[in-house]
């Protein structure tokens, strides 16, 4: 009887019955460990760049209120309207507003799902006000430039420069760990040899000198031996070969040291010594098993070296004339430029989170000792 009366009342409720077949499959699938896994570390992600966000935005509001001012306008005002230019100035970036009206508004900039009009050209009107000629609609809106490139949108700024950065960082990437881990197997199958004891006072030679005097070196090497151009060419692919080179070279050491040191604690492993107990060959040994259990922390750490390569470039793309985004962080902080610190601190998170994020994901699928279930 308890049966046919559930039956009856769900025939009752063909609304809800409804609404169960729709967030059933919804609810399943969110149940699934790796999908369970990854919105977990969004929403922990997500929380930590507001944390980030909010923590930025304060601390420069700090600084004094005077280095918001366009200081190249100011030069161009009459000595009787500069005070007045100030004032505008500081209500335009509502600085004299509270301090919580300020963080609400610029969350509200961040905010992708709501469309905001962001003035992208004004001039001076006959009494020396800044005038707004051209809006533009926008739906993330990280400000104006103040210094660095007057007048440019921030995101303007970020998507021109950060391209060539990347490319460069991943043609480096490749590079390296197609050097690096060749090298450190071949020392750890030969430790003690030649090949390791070269290897090692490799690894020594470069971690001992400054990076930037390779970089001068490898300069050097490629104008006088290879007639390579000295200033950077896009659409020259000879300008690629020594800038990727240069930046390789000085992390070809470290990678290849942590591969070494990687197959030589999985070689002293047990099922190492059980393996070659039952016959198998050290090239199988090494190639079939080692490797492949060593290999999976190195994986780890791709994402997050691409991330620091297209930050850490800054010499490389100083010399060779390159217009990257590594210093650009570097020349925001240092003409005061705060929307773009601002900006570029934001993007620098997100972009660090997503690596850790598809690091760890990489692991997972790579080693299978590594469970998102919980073991009873």
């Amino acid at each position: 009887m308890d049966e046919l009366a559930q039956k009856k009342v769900k025939n009752k409720n063909p609304i809800l019955n409804f609404l169960i077949r729709f967030f059933k499959p919804i609810y399943n699938f969110f149940r699934k460990p790796l999908v369970k896994y990854i919105f977990i570390r969004t929403f922990d992600a997500c929380i930590t760049l507001f944390l980030i966000v909010t923590a930025v935005f304060l601390l420069l509001r700090m600084v004094p209120k005077e280095r918001f001012i366009d200081w190249d306008r100011f030069q161009k005002v009459p000595a009787e309207r500069k005070e007045q230019f100030k004032i505008d100035q500081l209500e335009k970036y509502g600085l004299n507003d509270p301090i919580h009206e300020q963080l609400f508004n610029y969350y509200n900039d961040l905010n992708p799902f709501v469309e905001k009009e962001l003035c992208v050209k004004d001039k001076f009107d006959e009494d020396y006000n800044v005038v707004c000629t051209k809006y533009e609609s926008v739906r993330f809106n990280l400000g104006k430039s103040l210094r660095y490139k007057n007048g440019a949108k921030v995101t303007d700024l970020i998507a021109e420069r950060f391209p060539v950065s990347f490319k460069l960082s991943m043609l480096s990437l490749v590079v390296t760990y197609a050097l690096a881990v060749p090298l450190g197997v071949y020392m750890a199958k030969n430790k003690g040899g030649l090949i390791d004891k070269l290897g090692n006072g490799f690894i020594v030679f470069t971690n001992a000198v400054p990076s930037l005097i390779f970089y001068y070196v490898w300069l050097i090497v490629g104008m006088k031996v290879f007639n390579f151009p000295s200033i950077f060419e896009p659409e020259d692919f000879r300008s690629w070969i020594i800038p990727v080179w240069a930046l390789s070279f000085v992390s070809i050491a470290g990678t290849a040291m942590w591969v070494r040191r990687y197959m030589v604690d999985e070689i002293n492993s047990d099922y190492v010594k059980f393996a070659r107990s039952k016959g198998l060959s050290e090239s199988a040994i090494m190639f079939k098993h080692v490797f492949r259990n060593a290999v999976v922390p190195l994986i780890r750490t791709i994402p997050s070296a691409l991330i620091f390569a297209v930050v850490g470039s800054y010499f490389v793309e100083m010399l060779w004339n390159i217009p990257g985004s590594g210093g650009l962080l570097v020349q925001a902080l240092t003409k005061v430029d705060n929307p773009l610190v601002q900006g570029l601190t934001i993007i620098y998170a997100a972009m660090s989170m997503v690596a850790s994020l598809l690091g760890d994901l990489v692991t997972v699928f790579f080693d299978p000792r590594i469970s998102l279930t919980k073991n009873k």
